[in-house]
């Protein structure tokens, strides 16, 4: 099969049928509308696109309907949309669809999926994955959602916009080289998880792994996002998509958006060159965000705590080198994503620094890791049994030593410090500790020498009685998480 056939069979699977989208969106009724921006209106919906895409095997079989939550966006203002005479025309129909092809060739979860399209005359309908907590902009500003983001969670928030960013930057097998053109808050998505997500790609330019050329002569509309370089040469670079998240950085830091009338007052540039002054003041500190120190409430003085000083100075110093007025000085964005990451495992290793365990005491507890003491091996790692003395009493333990290496699962490996050391109950099991020494990211928790309920379930050993003393447990258990990680 050749090139052109297989991308026209490609751009075939993806299409969506207008009738679907109407229906998916009740004739684009106002109760779907989720927003409107330069580049069109954009609303929700659910589609079958298992059922759209794949025809049946059988003629007439039925197939199982499984709707897909989405966010359908009718484009408009396109660079590749001529206007004549009143009507709109598509300047380049295969330009068009080599864009659907390109960004359905990005496979990353900080990056927001193109599903389908619609195409027919001058009507562009794109169908992404849809985000169910907005935009990134949402919570920041005078106008935020009512949800104080600690600073941990705008860490983690920053690696996934940075990991997102770098993940475009790279040429690899089936992908090229993606220059943004557009990195604000407002394009960055949150999923039900408040995993972030990189939107709207309406100015993104694309470079195939063979085109050398890594400057853009192109006219953007200045902004406080846009890189002030490219203001005076017009080139726009991957250096330049760097800046625009330095400003998106400093917006996390203080909670405010870039174009805020507090800022404009303060400064007509905006909040980028208010971070740099104030970096050179060495008054930045009087930047962030009070609302993640507030002191409202005892569950939320625990959530809300802001960054410590290790922390800060970190994340504000990665920050400050990608405002650099010149494209040359900026940092990579490997550098920022290895930047960021060490001023999250500083936050996060001094709010738990009480719960650390030296590496040379778990290797006495297990016997340095030895098979005699090995209790289960699974997708997350290893478990060892092991003794320990805790408090002057000697307790049973099982150290759980995780496969995560080179910043891998650091995220859910503080995650899960951090809820465990939140929840205190009977029906839960306990964290004794951790360590993060030499590579090596440990869980240890209290053992139970009963281990896991699917080892007695096949068993006749349990009455009745037992199994609904145990459900009864699971279920107080699960309320306790439940309240506990939801105080709100």
């Amino acid at each position: 099969m050749g090139k052109h056939e297989g991308l026209r069979l490609q751009l075939k699977r993806l299409k969506i049928p207008l009738s679907k989208i109407k229906a998916a969106t009740n004739g684009f009724d106002e109760a779907h509308f989720v927003a409107s921006g330069v580049f069109g209106i954009v609303y929700k919906g659910e589609l079958d696109l298992l059922g759209i895409q794949n025809s049946p095997s059988v003629e007439g079989e039925q197939k199982k309907q499984s709707k897909t939550p989405v966010a359908i966006q009718c484009t408009k203002n396109r660079r590749d949309i001529k206007w004549i005479n009143g009507r709109r025309y598509l300047a380049s129909k295969d330009g068009f669809l080599t864009e659907i092809e390109l960004l359905t060739s990005c496979k990353h979860q900080n990056v927001l999926s193109l599903l389908g399209f619609y195409m027919e005359a001058d009507d562009i309908i794109l169908v992404y994955e849809y985000a169910s907590k907005g935009s990134l902009s949402d919570y920041l500003g005078s106008t935020c959602k009512n949800i104080n983001l600690t600073w941990g969670k705008r860490l983690e928030i920053c690696l996934d916009i940075a990991r997102g960013i770098n993940y475009l930057h790279t040429s690899m097998e089936g992908k090229p080289r993606i220059i943004h053109r557009d990195i604000k808050s407002e394009n960055i998505l949150l999923d039900e998880n408040m995993k972030a997500k990189i939107a709207d790609f309406g100015l993104s330019n694309f470079h195939s792994r063979s085109q050398q050329a890594s400057t853009i002569h192109t006219k953007l509309k200045p902004n406080f996002y846009v890189d002030p370089e490219y203001l005076t040469s017009a080139k726009y670079k991957k250096e330049s998509d760097i800046y625009s998240f330095g400003v998106v950085l400093f917006e996390m830091l203080s909670g405010r958006l870039a174009y805020e009338q507090i800022c404009i007052e303060e400064d007509d540039k905006g909040l980028a060159s208010i971070a740099r002054r104030r970096f050179n003041e060495n008054t930045l500190k009087e930047l962030i965000d009070p609302k993640m120190i507030d002191e409202v409430g005892e569950h939320i003085v625990t959530l809300n705590r802001g960054p410590n000083q290790e922390s800060f100075e970190a994340f504000s110093r990665i920050a400050y080198q990608c405002l650099a007025e010149t494209q040359a000085k900026r940092p990579t964005m490997e550098s920022v994503i290895k930047e960021l990451e060490n001023a999250l495992n500083l936050q996060n290793y001094r709010e738990f620094s009480h719960l650390a365990i030296r590496l040379e005491e778990i290797h006495s507890a297990t016997n340095s890791f030895d098979d005699e003491n090995l209790i289960r091996e699974g997708g997350f790692g290893k478990d060892y049994l092991g003794q320990m003395s805790l408090s002057g009493q000697l307790i049973n333990i099982c150290a759980r030593r995780l496969k995560c290496k080179d910043g891998q699962g650091d995220i859910e490996f503080w995650n899960e410090i951090s809820m465990l050391s939140t929840l205190k109950h009977r029906n839960i099991v306990s964290l004794v500790g951790f360590c993060e020494e030499n590579d090596e990211k440990i869980l240890v928790y209290e053992h139970l020498v009963h281990r896991s309920l699917d080892r007695h379930l096949s068993g006749p050993n349990l009455t009745w009685f037992q199994r609904l003393k145990i459900c009864l447990g699971v279920a107080h258990g699960l309320s306790c998480a439940w309240v506990e990680l939801h105080p709100l």
